[in-house]
């Protein structure tokens, strides 16, 4: 499912937020697939237009997702790689 949100909290300042959870991703066995896609995802954007400067515009955003890895199978065995979830911040 996702969620979006967005609109003006005053006339200079608006907002945009938003959170995806994707459930699982299953093969015809029905095993989960596809680790390697983050399950869980939120963003938040802020744009503020500078009062003292016409047309000016300064804005934030913050992405954020959920840990993924993937399993890797070679002859010396099965290794799993995995990445923690993270942040980051645009401005």
């Amino acid at each position: 499912f996702e969620l979006d949100a967005s609109g003006e909290l005053t006339d200079r300042l608006s907002i945009n937020a938003g959170y995806t959870h994707l459930m699982s991703i299953k093969n015809d066995d029905g095993d989960n697939v596809k680790p390697y896609t983050p399950r869980r995802l939120a963003r938040l954007t802020a744009v503020y237009k500078v009062p003292q400067i016409e047309g000016l515009k300064v804005g934030a955003n913050v992405n954020w997702q959920s840990d993924v890895h993937v399993d890797l199978t070679i002859p010396a065995g099965t290794f799993r790689f995995k990445q923690e979830s993270y942040a980051t911040v645009n401005l």
